[in-house]
């Protein structure tokens, strides 16, 4: 697996996860580009695409400058995402 899919797996682990246990709600501000950075030592651009991925999977909002956000849960046909369900 490379880098760029590590990263993208752990940011949604990090959300799917954090979900259930409390850990994490819709809205919360997630760390910025910046300071993941800082913590994996990955590339910023690694970083963005990784956000943008996760992302287009609606689990995570990009709000221009003011950061990422934790999405609100996601409904699909009439029926909430589990993965997005708290």
């Amino acid at each position: 697996m490379n880098s760029l899919n590590e990263l993208i797996d752990d940011l949604r682990n990090r959300i799917v996860g954090g979900l259930p246990l409390g850990q994490l709600k819709p809205g919360d501000r997630l760390p910025s580009i910046r300071e993941v950075r800082r913590e994996t030592g990955r590339d910023h651009r690694a970083v963005a695409r990784a956000y943008d991925v996760v992302a287009g999977e609606n689990l995570l909002e990009v709000r221009g400058r003011s950061g990422a956000f934790v999405a609100t849960p996601e409904w699909v046909e009439g029926q909430m995402l589990a993965e997005t369900a708290v």
